[in-house]
C-alpha cells in the first residue's frame, strides 16, 4: 500500500479520498470477445428473466442454461468448439493477462472502493477487493480515459452498489478493466460498470446489472439471476439550462464540462443533471421525451416538472433512475412511463426523491439504495414492486402497482407521510422480511375515527398475505401515554376478501418504542388472534398493573379474614 493511502486508511477517511492515477491506462482490445457481453469457460447458469445485450457463449464449455426465460437482444449463442467462441475465449485470456502485467499503478490494496472517486489509470490491489457503496470514475474530460483494476484474488460488491462514470461522454467510455485473479461476485442490486475478466468463475446476484462492460470468465463459470448486462455504451445527456429553463431547448450538453449547447438529439440518451456549472438545476418538460435513464448528482435541488410524459426506456441495458449520494433533494412532477425490463430507482442522498406525478407501464418498479424515495401520484403501473433497500413512502393510496409488493431485509415500506392518516390500497400479494410503518395520529375513541391511524386495505380477489418482518405503529403527534385509554382501538389492516388461511403474519413483531406506558393487546404472541382475525389493536392494562390489582385484592381479602 502506498504511504499516502496507508496515511488516510489509519486517519480513517479513506472513503474521501480523490486518487490520480499514476500510470496511464491505455485503451485495451477485446478482439473476438468485444461482441460478447456475457462468455463462461465452463457453463453460464441463468436464472429468472436475465437479458444480455450481444452476445453470449461458453468455451471451452459447451453448457448454456436458462435462456429462456433469459432473453438475448441483438446477440446470438455460441458454444464450445464454435470458432467465434474459441476465438473470444482466446482473445479474454489475452487481454486478462495484457492487464495483469502491466506495471506501476497505485497501490489500493486494503481500501474499500466505496466512496472513492478515481482518475484514469491503473489500480492495484494485492489480494480481494470490496465495493461498499458508490464508486465514480473521473474521466477528466478525456474521451479515451481508460482505468485499468488489477486483482490479485476476489472482486466483491456489497448490495446496492454502484458505479458512476463522470466526465466527458458520460457513459460512453469502454475502457474500464477488472482483471480479477480468481472470482467476482456482485451483490445484490449492483449497478456495475466495466469489463470483468476472471480468471475463474464470475456470479451476479439478484438485480444486478451490468452496463457498458461484460462478464467474461476465464476458466470458470458465470451466474446470472435476474440480471442485465449490456457491451453497448450508451449516449449521455448533460443539463446545462444555459438556454433557459425548456427541456426541448439547447440546455443539453455532450460533455460534464458543458462544452457545448446542444438540444437532447438521442431519443434514448442517458440523462445526467448536470454538467460542473449549470446554470439552473430545474426544466420544464414541455414535450414528451423518452429517456433510458435518468441520474441526478447535484448536490443542489433538481426539479422535473410540466404537463407532458417521461418515457423510462432502459435501452441499452441502463434502466431506471439514480440519485446519487451526495446529491441534492430531486422532485419530479411529470409523469412517467415505465418501458423495457423492469426499473429500478435507486436513491442514496440524504435529502430523497419525490415522484408526484403519475406512474404507468406494464413493468415492475424496485427502490433500492439506502435514501428514501416518495411516491405521491395516482399511479397505475402494473407487475411487481419490490422494495430492496431504503424506504419507500407510499404518499397516495394507489401509489403502489396491481402486481405484488415485497420487502427485503432492513428495507422500509411507509405508508403515508403525514399529518393526515393515509389508507393505502393493495390488490396483489404482500410479502417480505422487511418492515412496514404505520402512523397513529389520535386516541382511537374506542370507535376508531379512519383518521385515528394509516391502514393497509387489501383489495381484489383471495391472494397470499405473508409478514415476518417488523410491523412499527410511530406515534406521529408524540401524543403521551395520559391521551390513551384502555379500549381504544386501531384498525391497521381492513383485509378484504383475505381468507384466513392466507393471513400469515404469526412470525410479525411489532414496534411500539414510540408509545411508552402504553399496552397493546399484540404485545403478547397468545394475543394476536384479535389482529389476525380483524386488524385491530386495541390497547389494555398492563400486565403489571393487573398484577398490582390482584395483590390488593388477595390482599384486602387476607385483612377482612383477620
Amino acid at each position: 500500500m502506498s504511504p499516502f493511502i496507508r496515511i488516510l486508511s489509519c486517519l480513517g477517511i479513506a472513503g474521501a479520498l480523490t486518487a490520480l492515477g499514476t500510470t496511464t491506462a491505455a485503451g485495451q482490445s477485446l478482439g473476438a470477445a468485444e461482441s460478447f457481453s456475457v462468455l463462461g469457460g465452463s457453463t453460464v447458469t441463468s436464472t429468472g428473466p436475465t437479458t444480455i445485450i450481444g452476445n453470449l457463449g461458453v468455451s471451452p464449455g459447451t453448457a448454456i442454461t436458462g435462456f429462456p426465460p433469459g432473453s438475448l437482444t441483438s446477440g446470438l449463442i455460441y458454444t464450445g468448439t464454435d470458432s467465434l467462441a474459441v476465438s473470444a475465449h482466446a482473445a479474454a485470456l489475452a487481454a486478462y493477462g495484457s492487464i495483469a502485467t502491466q506495471l506501476g499503478g497505485i497501490d489500493l490494496s486494503g481500501v474499500d472502493l466505496g466512496g472513492l472517486t478515481l482518475t484514469p489509470g491503473v489500480y492495484y490491489f494485492s489480494a480481494a477487493a470490496q465495493l461498499t457503496g458508490a464508486l465514480r470514475l473521473n474521466t477528466l474530460g478525456d474521451a479515451n480515459a481508460a482505468f485499468h483494476f488489477q486483482i490479485g484474488s476476489t472482486l466483491t460488491t456489497s448490495a446496492l452498489s454502484s458505479i458512476t462514470l463522470m466526465g466527458l461522454g458520460g457513459g460512453s467510455n469502454s475502457n474500464i478493466f477488472w482483471q480479477v485473479g480468481s472470482s467476482a461476485t456482485l451483490g445484490l442490486d449492483t449497478a456495475f460498470m466495466g469489463n470483468i475478466l476472471a480468471n475463474a468463475s464470475i456470479t451476479l446476484t439478484t438485480g444486478a446489472t451490468i452496463t457498458n462492460g461484460r462478464a467474461l470468465a476465464i476458466n470458470g463459470a458465470v451466474t446470472l439471476d435476474s440480471n442485465t448486462i449490456s457491451n453497448s455504451p450508451g449516449v449521455s445527456a448533460f443539463w446545462k439550462g444555459g438556454a433557459g429553463n425548456l427541456w426541448s431547448q439547447a440546455n443539453w450538453s455532450t460533455t460534464i464540462a458543458g462544452a457545448d449547447n446542444t438540444n437532447l438529439l438521442a431519443a434514448n440518451a442517458d440523462v445526467v443533471f448536470s454538467t460542473n456549472a449549470a446554470a439552473r438545476q430545474s426544466t420544464v418538460l414541455d414535450a414528451s421525451a423518452s429517456i433510458a435513464s435518468l441520474t441526478v448528482n447535484d448536490s443542489t435541488p433538481v426539479s422535473i416538472s410540466g404537463t407532458h410524459t417521461l418515457t423510462l426506456t432502459g435501452a441499452l441495458g441502463t434502466t431506471g433512475i439514480t440519485i446519487n449520494s451526495g446529491a441534492g433533494r430531486t422532485d419530479i412532477a411529470t409523469d412517467i412511463v415505465l418501458a423495457g425490463a423492469s426499473q429500478t430507482i435507486t436513491v442514496n442522498n440524504a435529502s430523497g426523491l419525490t415522484i408526484s406525478g403519475s406512474i404507468s407501464g406494464s413493468i415492475g418498479l424496485t427502490k433500492a439504495g439506502a435514501g428514501q424515495a416518495t411516491l405521491s401520484g395516482t399511479n397505475t403501473y402494473t407487475s411487481a414492486s419490490a422494495i430492496t433497500g431504503g424506504t419507500l413512502i407510499a404518499a397516495n393510496p394507489t401509489a403502489l402497482s396491481s402486481g405484488s409488493v415485497s420487502i427485503s431485509a432492513l428495507a422500509f415500506l411507509k405508508v403515508g407521510d403525514g399529518p393526515t392518516s393515509l389508507e393505502l390500497h393493495l390488490s396483489g400479494a404482500l410479502s417480505g422480511t422487511g418492515t412496514v410503518q404505520l402512523d397513529i395520529f389520535s386516541n382511537g375513541g374506542g370507535a376508531n375515527p379512519a383518521s385515528a391511524a394509516d391502514r393497509l386495505i387489501f383489495t381484489g380477489v383471495d391472494r397470499p398475505i405473508s409478514l415476518s418482518g417488523t410491523l412499527a405503529i410511530n406515534n406521529f403527534n408524540n401524543l403521551a401515554a395520559a391521551n390513551f385509554q384502555n379500549g381504544d382501538s386501531f384498525r391497521l389492516l381492513d383485509w378484504g376478501s383475505i381468507s384466513t388461511g392466507n393471513r400469515d403474519v404469526s412470525a410479525l413483531s411489532f414496534d411500539f418504542t414510540q408509545f411508552d406506558g402504553v399496552n397493546f393487546d399484540v404485545r403478547s404472541p397468545t394475543d394476536l388472534a384479535n389482529f389476525l382475525s380483524t386488524g385491530f389493536i386495541t390497547i389494555v392494562p398492563e400486565p403489571s398493573r393487573l398484577l398490582l390489582a390482584g395483590a390488593g385484592i388477595v390482599a384486602a381479602l387476607f385483612r377482612r379474614k383477620r
